[in-house]
């Protein structure tokens, strides 16, 4: 007998969302975001726009945004603007403060915040031209930005700690200097510069590349766009997990035209026996083997989907070893560390290194029920819900940590889960 496919539609990309907000707010004239993500961090982002003077107007099924070519503030007046733990808002911002003639502005929040550096963006930019002050430690926020001209012909910029440093000076070249150049070292997450890459296309911006090491605007400026913004690939993760760990089918609204690195999770499913049908919108996770074990893999391409890996492998016959994955301890927070002290806690034999973390399931996959701390971090609390199944009694602390992301995640999930059982 066939099992039924269960099939669900899941919110928006939440890296394609705030890099979308930002554009059309670059962008002269109206510009609407279909199916945006609507949580904390998208919040900030908008957030901080209207109080640059964009006009953002939410609808039944997305945001219109009525964009301008320049930024243009009064000077003197000093605008506060909070980002709570927002990284990717707090690096996308930087720049564009830092280019905004006349502003004064304070960029900070929550006390994680003033914990994750940002001094591989903030220097490249000073050297530029941008006024920047480190109001407590330095190298990291809060900060305060006195806007200004910008000058350079080159930047150049490290890559190693987040991709997001890159994609941030990319967003905003072509207003900062169209004709500049932009040199790269040492980049990680390569497939979110991707991502900025095709959403740029998408406001009428073409950039080129020499192997991600070099990189010039083609040809375009910023236009106003409707743009639908595909599933979020690091949401779906989850279900793909659960999915594959109950061997049960289901199909997701995201497909190879997600435009997101972290769809190649169902790459490392399919190392470990499942099988997919895959069109440019929607996938369907049909079956796995019946024994799985773990694997071997280098997740420096998809950090954000380490967590769900390393929970899934508690169930799976072997060790799993996951590498190269060091920008991990500058997330939301030390998630290597976090991932070693709840597993280990568990009943797992963890091995965890400067940027490794090995699994060692326990040999009849008996754990102990305790509670699972988050440390504020949205993707452990989802990530540890592929477990509750699983572990009779096992609880997460502070589950609503997932607004961060995903505010809906608690009610997706249980309906799924009931479904998937039934």
């Amino acid at each position: 007998m066939s099992l039924k496919i269960k099939s669900l539609l899941l919110p928006g990309s939440k890296s394609i969302t705030n890099r979308a907000f930002l554009l059309a707010a670059l962008s002269e004239g109206k510009s609407f975001l279909k199916n945006p993500l609507k949580s904390d961090d998208t919040f900030y982002m908008a957030e901080a726009l209207k109080k640059l003077g964009i006009e953002i107007t939410e609808k039944e099924n997305g945001f219109e945004i009525i964009g301008k070519k320049e930024i243009k503030m009064l000077p003197g007046n000093e605008i506060e603007i909070f980002i709570g733990n927002a990284g990717t808002t707090t690096r996308f911002l930087t720049p564009l403060l830092s280019s905004i003639e006349g502003g004064v502005f304070i960029l900070k929040g929550e006390e994680r915040m003033g914990k994750r550096p940002i001094e591989d963006l903030t220097e490249p930019l000073i050297k530029a031209g941008a006024d920047i002050t480190y109001l407590e430690e330095p190298g990291c926020p809060p900060l305060k930005i006195k806007g200004k001209k910008l000058h350079f012909k080159t930047i150049e910029l490290d890559g190693s700690k987040s991709s997001q440093y890159i994609s941030a000076i990319l967003l905003l070249l072509p207003l900062i200097n169209p004709n500049g150049r932009v040199l790269v070292k040492n980049l990680v997450s390569k497939p979110y510069i991707e991502t900025t890459i095709e959403v740029m296309k998408r406001f009428g911006v073409t950039l080129s590349h020499r192997n991600y090491e070099e990189f010039l605007i083609e040809k375009g400026a910023y236009t106003s766009s409707y743009f639908e913004i595909p599933a979020d690939a690091s949401s779906a993760s989850y279900f793909f997990a659960s999915s594959f760990l109950k061997n049960r089918p289901i199909e997701l609204n995201l497909g190879k035209n997600c435009l997101q690195g972290d769809f190649l999770f169902t790459e490392i499913l399919k190392e470990m026996g499942a099988s997919f049908e895959m069109t440019g919108e929607k996938t369907v996770f049909l079956s796995r083997k019946p024994h799985f074990k773990g694997i071997s893999t280098d997740m420096n391409a998809i950090p954000d989907t380490v967590q769900t890996l390393a929970v899934l492998s508690l169930f799976a016959g072997s060790h799993t070893m996951i590498k190269n994955v060091a920008n991990l301890r500058i997330k939301e927070t030390d998630r290597l560390s976090a991932l070693e002290n709840e597993l280990s806690k568990i009943g797992a034999k963890i091995i965890c290194g400067k940027d490794f973390i090995q699994i060692i399931p326990s040999p009849d996959f008996l754990y102990y029920p305790t509670e699972v701390e988050t440390y504020h971090d949205h993707r452990m609390a989802m990530s540890f819900a592929l477990a509750l199944p699983r572990i009779p009694g096992l609880k997460i602390k502070n589950p609503e940590v997932v607004s961060k992301s995903f505010p809906e995640f608690w009610k997706i999930w249980n309906d799924f889960q009931e479904d998937i059982v039934n």
